[in-house]
């Protein structure tokens, strides 16, 4: 899989327009052009550096400290002779467009995986809650239960714009990501958000407008959220 997504990532740096537009520059100012073929060096010196890049995802590290990261690993000669294929290629994949691409990629990768499970599972559970960006933008945050090899998994789906908070709107923001994601209302079993009128009311909240469509659901006031009630309340 390493491979395949450090193969994704430089067709992705040839397919983008940005690159796109430096070889057409390149070419009109007669630069050198290099070879861009894949081989098993190139291909193996981008595998350590998008393992580079994924640490920094997976534990929330700022992306602009993959040099920082990618130094230390140079001093404990954690990827030796990583800097004489680069150097012998041209190539240095330090910057924040390479570190951009990468985070696509891998985010791509992730989210296929995400989805795969998703389709295979019979039954699916979806949870719901309202929050907000930096930018105090309104966003509806997704979340799927489902059951991988007899064991119960949450999945982050992903969030949805919302242009207001009304149970229509937050219903039709739900609607959006779950045919996004190939998720049908008859897999759909159970509902479960806080426990606010807009989305547990029987007539205009999003759990009443499920309903209508699939009778068998079952819709539920989050655990953790009624026990975060209980206490304020205590």
């Amino acid at each position: 899989k390493a491979k395949e997504m450090a193969r994704a990532v430089r067709e992705h740096r040839l397919n983008s327009t940005r690159h796109q537009m430096a070889v057409a520059l390149a070419k009109n100012k007669r630069m050198p052009q290099h070879n861009e073929s894949i081989n098993q060096k190139t291909l193996w010196a981008t595998q350590k550096r998008l393992r580079e890049v994924y640490f920094l995802c997976l534990e929330a590290i700022a992306l602009h400290k993959f040099n920082a990261v990618h130094e230390l690993n140079k001093a404990n000669e954690a990827y030796k002779g990583l800097e004489d294929v680069l150097n012998a290629g041209n190539l240095t994949y330090t910057s924040h467009m390479f570190v951009n691409d990468a985070v696509s990629v891998l985010a791509t990768a992730v989210r296929n995986q995400v989805l795969g499970l998703v389709s295979r599972s019979k039954y699916v559970g979806v949870l719901i809650d309202e929050g907000s960006d930096i930018t105090q933008t309104s966003q509806l945050v997704v979340y799927y239960k489902i059951v991988v090899e007899g064991k119960p998994m949450a999945v982050f789906a992903g969030v949805e714009e919302l242009i207001s908070g009304d149970g229509g709107t937050v219903f039709g923001a739900l609607l959006h990501r779950l045919r996004k994601d190939g998720v049908s209302l008859a897999q759909l079993v159970a509902f479960g958000s806080d426990g606010a009128s807009v989305m547990l009311g029987h007539k205009d909240g999003v759990a009443g407008r499920l309903l209508a469509l699939n009778p068998i659901l079952v819709a539920f006031h989050c655990v953790n959220h009624r026990g975060a009630l209980g206490i304020e309340n205590a």
